[in-house]
């Protein structure tokens, strides 16, 4: 089988499942909880728009990797989207790319139109536990579209 990072994760976080994974201003993912976090959104991800085009609209924090690497275990292609860019532009790129769901918080949901949106709090409430998910969850694909990324750039095209 081919090498994906989606599998060159699974296998670390089965080797070192207490080491971190993931560092922010707030605090650290180990591998086992990015694990059970990228496993449940993945999950949501898939009943919601599976094989789609996700974009994740959310500020520089742990979470953002999360949702990237949800987005790919779920077989998508992930549209990252700068938490700091305007509404208009984010409404712009989601409408070029044809987006099927964005991934975002609650403050930022007014900025996507009409793209349905899935909400960092209503798939992790604070303090509540992470429901139960396939932890082995690998949709990935080495030939499939993984990401579109749009820069800040004069043209506005993505590269």
């Amino acid at each position: 089988m081919t090498d994906t990072i989606v599998k060159r994760f699974l296998e670390n976080a089965e080797k070192a499942p207490n080491a971190p994974a993931l560092l922010d201003i707030r605090g650290t993912y180990s591998y086992e909880e990015m694990n059970r976090r990228s496993a449940c959104l993945a999950e949501r991800i898939l009943s919601a728009a599976e094989g789609k085009r996700i974009a994740v609209l959310l500020p520089r924090i742990k979470d953002f990797v999360v949702a990237l690497f949800a987005v790919l275990r779920a077989g998508g292609a992930v549209i990252p989207i700068d938490g700091e860019y305007p509404a208009e532009r984010v409404r712009s790129i989601l409408k070029d790319v044809n987006c099927a769901l964005c991934f975002t918080m609650r403050e930022r949901a007014g900025d996507i139109g009409d793209v349905p949106a899935l909400l960092l709090e209503e798939v992790f409430p604070e303090g509540e536990d992470i429901p139960e998910a396939d932890l082995t969850l690998d949709l990935s694909d080495p030939d499939a579209e993984g990401y579109i990324l749009y820069t800040s750039g004069s043209t506005g095209k993505p590269k």
